[in-house]
């Protein structure tokens, strides 16, 4: 998915320092990751979250803090009730 110039713009907003423009970046990262996490357990058990399945369901998230030329990221990795996930991302 490419941004256009105005979604850059409206995500910017009214940053204007640095270290505003830092916490933003810090922001965006720590989301991603949790996103790609999210995305991960949904290719390894082969179906959405909250969507029906005989097998293996999701067991909620276990977070940890981890630190990045950011600063410390609070990250989200999701369990499966079989513990059979690995996360390639954050391992």
């Amino acid at each position: 998915m490419a941004l256009t110039k105005a979604m850059l713009d409206e995500l910017v907003g009214d940053c204007k320092t640095p270290q505003e423009m830092e916490k933003l970046y810090s922001q965006m990262l720590q989301h991603m990751i949790n996103h790609s996490l999210e995305a991960e357990m949904q290719a390894h058990l082969g179906h959405e979250r909250n969507k029906k399945s005989g097998g293996n369901p999701r067991n909620g998230k276990s977070r940890k803090a981890v630190q990045s030329a950011m600063g410390e990221l609070e990250i989200e990795t999701p369990r499966d009730r079989e513990g059979t996930f690995e996360p390639q991302l954050v391992p």
